[in-house]
């Protein structure tokens, strides 16, 4: 992974904080099929609240599940999700900034979602059912504003059902929107129901979400004459994180559970679940700092199963519309009173009316902001001068102007980034420019030229970013219609003529960011180079490029690497690929010849199991292969890390 990859991921995290922590939890009110009010509060009651009280049945809970080929299934759904997070603490993750030096600003953070889910069930190879699935949402409010992403929500997409009720493998359209992505994945999990593999009223599960792993107790509290059950669900707290070091430096992220229970009705003639509905209390902190406080609540219920949206009659043609699918690149609108609002607006005043306008709602403040930058772009180069000195605006402001340059991102636009990420500006300007400049779309010759100036001065780190935005910007998905260099060439005749090994892996690592399948050729002479880091480095672009030649080589110098280290690094990069046939059978490959009961080859081993259990398209195969591994003589750390991905 790249250092823009990198931060591209912590940029994310705002938004993902509110999937992860907010849970898309709904809440019950007297009308089943009403979206929920915004001023829900925590004391809402579920339908089956009484039973949390009640004892676990001493009958066992013998429960199947049983779907007829291609049969439909649809949920309404309505979610509703409430509290705080600290936003100077996700900001200080971007540019690496100590969280313990960071005052906490908590800023409110909600969200609002309801519609219906439509599925259709396929019986899988070996056991349980692929899902094909599309959302059909009727309202989707995040701060009680439509999100950009909205668009893409009723895109195809598909998952794994086992015959245990444990969901996974997702597939989606490759240019789907993450924030799109995650919702979705986050919605489909309120639907898990792990069921025991033999008859019991209670049992215990370990399972991961997206914030890491925890403790799920079952109990069954309810069985009607007419078979149809309630099973109550607890978390007892996170044992794990996926990521307990958001910051290089200044403290774990941790998370604990307030009051929280599901509960789901289900029948025991297969017909999987009729309704799931539950609460949920968590904080997090990073370090001494609070990081958020939410309160979530949510409820599903099954619909009539003849969905509004068709489905084929085979999975393998889903799967192909998802591959078929192009997703809109997604613009926001510039209404025509904001336009009005900044005509005519020196720079000067334009930022007193913005820092206004965020003191009471930041994405009306942000949308101000491009509508600004939309229609006076000449100045761009005004805003760069008042961040590169003492602005009198807050951390968060500053950072949304440097986004919304390199969004809007016209030829003024750009060289205002460029002119700010010159030498002689403060380093923490410089910095931003740069981080920020991967986000323009439509590079123009003279940024780029500009960029490529200031790696050939050699100052310092900074020198490196301008080459890793170069190689951005190259990316094949950019409009450059205005370029007359290809960055790929360019970056590829660097690399034979650069000298030091820390030289040939950061042009890698440039290269890795266009995703340019023509380098292939080029970069396959550095799988075979001396030093470890620019082979890990050559593995990953390779693996970026994503096609059946760029894979084939990529296999073939799998076989003959020899160090721990760049082995972890290849099955890390592999298993992003979209090449799944011939991804999947490798993995497989791979899996039956390591000797996983040997001590000196656990740090590989444990890169394996990950790069299956995560990877996004099916790998049935694989996950018994690894089942049967939990019977093995291996290593608790391997047998720990298999049941992160299937279960036992």
């Amino acid at each position: 992974m790249t250092i823009f990859s990198r931060f591209k991921t912590v940029l994310l995290l705002a938004f993902v904080l509110l999937c992860l922590v907010l849970g898309y939890l709904v809440i019950e009110v007297e009308d089943d099929t009403a979206p929920l009010p915004p001023q829900a509060q925590a004391s809402v009651q579920l339908k089956h609240q009484a039973l949390s009280e009640a004892a676990t049945l001493e009958q066992p809970l013998n429960f199947y599940l049983s779907f007829a080929p291609a049969e439909p299934i649809s949920f309404t759904f309505a979610v509703h999700s409430t509290g705080l997070v600290n936003t100077a603490a996700i900001q200080a993750a971007a540019f690496q900034q100590s969280a313990a030096t960071t005052a906490a600003t908590m800023e409110p953070l909600g969200m609002d979602f309801s519609g219906t889910l439509f599925m259709a069930l396929y019986p899988a190879e070996n056991s349980g059912w692929q899902v094909a699935g599309r959302i059909k949402p009727d309202l989707l409010l995040l701060n009680q504003l439509a999100p950009i992403f909205m668009p893409h929500m009723e895109t195809p997409f598909a998952f794994r059902l086992s015959a245990q009720g444990v969901i996974s493998h997702f597939v989606f359209p490759e240019n789907l929107h993450n924030d799109a992505e995650h919702v979705i994945r986050q919605l489909v999990h309120y639907l898990q129901l792990p069921l025991p593999r033999s008859a019991r009223s209670e049992w215990t599960t370990t399972e991961f979400d997206t914030m890491g792993k925890y403790q799920g107790a079952y109990r069954l509290v309810q069985l009607t004459l007419e078979q149809l059950a309630v099973v109550q669900k607890t978390k007892t707290g996170y044992a794990e994180l996926h990521s307990p070091y958001l910051f290089e430096q200044g403290g774990r992220t941790d998370a604990w559970l307030g009051d929280n229970q599901a509960f789901y009705e289900l029948s025991a003639k297969g017909a999987w679940i009729q309704r799931v509905e539950g609460q949920e209390q968590l904080s997090s902190t990073l370090g001494a700092l609070p990081l958020s406080e939410m309160h979530s609540y949510y409820r599903l219920i099954r619909g009539h199963d003849q969905p509004a949206i068709p489905f084929p009659a085979h999975f393998a043609d889903f799967l192909q519309l998802i591959a078929k699918t192009v997703l809109s690149t997604l613009q926001e609108a510039i209404s025509a009173e904001l336009l009005l609002m900044v005509d005519g607006l020196s720079a000067d005043d334009f930022l007193l009316l913005y820092q206004s306008v965020f003191a009471e709602n930041p994405q009306v403040a942000r949308e101000l902001l491009i509508a600004f930058l939309t229609h006076h772009p000449e100045a761009s180069a005004d805003l760069v001068e008042v961040l590169d000195s003492i602005s009198g605006m807050t951390e968060q402001q500053e950072l949304m102007v440097w986004h919304a340059l390199a969004y809007v991102g016209g030829r003024a636009h750009q060289m205002a980034l460029l002119k700010a990420a010159a030498s002689g500006r403060m380093e923490s300007t410089r910095t931003r420019a740069l981080a920020h400049s991967h986000g323009v779309q439509a590079p123009v010759q003279d940024f780029v030229d500009g960029l490529l100036g200031i790696y050939h001065g050699r100052d310092s780190y900074i020198a490196d970013m301008a080459l890793l935005t170069v190689g951005s910007l190259g990316d094949q998905s950019r409009d450059t219609s205005d370029m007359t260099t290809n960055i790929g060439d360019y970056l590829v005749s660097m690399l034979y003529s650069a000298n030091s090994h820390d030289d040939q892996a950061l042009i890698l690592s440039a290269l890795y960011n266009t995703a340019d399948a023509g380098a292939l050729t080029a970069v396959e002479g550095f799988l075979q180079h001396e030093a470890e880091s620019v082979r890990a480095a050559a593995f990953e672009t390779i693996a970026a490029m994503d096609t059946s030649d760029s894979f084939a080589s990529f296999a073939r110098a799998f076989q003959g690497e020899a160090s721990d280290e760049v082995r972890q690094v290849a099955l890390q990069s592999v298993q992003d690929m979209q090449q799944a046939e011939q991804r999947n059978a490798w993995l497989l490959s791979q899996l039956q010849q390591a000797e996983l009961a040997d001590p000196q080859q656990l740090s590989v081993n444990m890169a394996l199991i990950r790069a299956i259990g995560n990877s996004a398209a099916d790998l049935s195969a694989a996950e018994e292969a690894l089942r049967q591994r939990l019977f093995w003589d291996i290593p608790a750390e391997l047998k720990q890390e298999i049941l992160r991905h299937v279960s036992p």
